[in-house]
């Protein structure tokens, strides 16, 4: 089991907030800044990640156990984004009394047996997702804000798992 990184601000119901794969807690900062007010924002460096250190082991039942002894018997509210989704849904699933409330976003969920069907909306035949220059001129302007806020998510990132690998 690893000893998780965190951020924990507020005071109120307990709300676990979960990031994405190339992340860190640092990513939940504006929310936790606007919601702390109102809840004990816990938002955990997850396994190999920010300040946390590597996975004990390998697999979602692993990170899963991390989160649940972080959250030391205490239900929260669970919000995942991503890969952190994944990991929500994986707490609600082995350990549901830790679970009050749940949002998954930007999930990916999908069984194996059912991928093609997932897939569908990504295929050739949707010309939205293909047509070139489609997204063109949806961000004109946000680039300097948007480099702003992710040069320090960036800064804070680190490649998980990977210290053991040796180059040949």
């Amino acid at each position: 089991m690893s000893m998780l990184h965190y951020l924990n601000e507020g005071h109120g119901p307990l709300l676990l907030l979960l990031h994405g794969i190339g992340s860190s807690a640092t990513a939940w900062s504006k929310q936790i800044e606007r919601l702390s007010g109102d809840f004990s924002c816990l938002a955990p460096d997850l396994p190999g990640y920010g300040a946390s250190p590597d996975p004990a082991a390998p697999g979602l039942q692993a990170i899963v156990a991390d989160i649940a002894a972080l959250l030391a018997d205490r239900p929260a509210h669970v919000v995942g984004v991503s890969f952190g989704a994944l990991c929500a849904l994986g707490l609600a699933r082995h350990r549901p009394e830790l679970v009050r409330s749940l949002v998954l976003a930007d999930a990916t969920l999908c069984r194996r047996d059912r991928r093609p069907q997932c897939r569908a909306g990504s295929g050739p035949g949707n010309r939205a997702s293909h047509a070139p220059g489609a997204a063109r001129g949806l961000y004109d302007g946000c680039q300097r804000h948007c480099r702003n806020r992710c040069t320090p998510l960036a800064a804070g990132y680190r490649q998980a798992g990977f210290d053991h690998l040796r180059r040949r």
